[in-house]
């Protein structure tokens, strides 16, 4: 997926340069959108439905963009800028979040960058660590930091990435 993006941060025309820092760049690319999707879902303002509306200046700028010579890093831009937006949007609990949100989703699966909406691939084990992230939330509830922090080290060491927000925690895999 990362290196999918990488790509399509290059034009066609142009030698594509790949190294350990362009793919790291391109992996925290990923991140960010995975980060909007969590987040969206934890503030219920994900795009359950086609009904949410799409942001259609930015679909007009992502049409212009690969209109023009296929012009993927523009297309990526405008992705990007929608996600900046989008996130503005969920801080101030702006009634467009959704449809920036579903904006974003719609333009990166029209260039085939999949988002990871649960932020983390369903296994066996997920269960268990629902049951840990609800104990460690129980715990900074109560009050009792010293379970929370043990718990959090806990899911740390299970390569669990547990995010406090306001509307409850939120994990996924590092």
């Amino acid at each position: 997926r990362a290196f999918r993006l990488l790509v399509l941060q290059t034009h066609y025309r142009k030698t594509m340069e790949v190294n350990a820092e362009l793919m790291a760049s391109a992996r925290a690319a990923c991140q960010r959108l995975d980060a909007l999707a969590r987040r969206a879902a934890v503030l219920e303002t994900a795009p359950e439905s086609a009904n949410c509306g799409i942001d259609e200046s930015a679909v007009d700028a992502f049409r212009i963009a690969m209109d023009d010579d296929l012009g993927t890093p523009q297309a990526v831009a405008v992705i990007f800028e929608t996600l900046r937006r989008a996130n503005a949007a969920l801080d101030r609990g702006a009634d467009d979040a959704p449809a920036l949100v579903a904006t974003v989703m719609n333009l990166a699966g029209a260039l085939g960058v999949a988002v990871d909406a649960a932020g983390r691939e369903a296994d066996a084990g997920d269960a268990a660590i629902e049951d840990l992230v609800a104990r460690r939330q129980a715990a900074r509830e109560a009050k009792d930091w010293a379970t929370a922090d043990a718990l959090r080290d806990e899911l740390s060491a299970l390569g669990v990435v547990v995010e406090d927000t306001p509307a409850g925690p939120i994990w996924h895999r590092a």
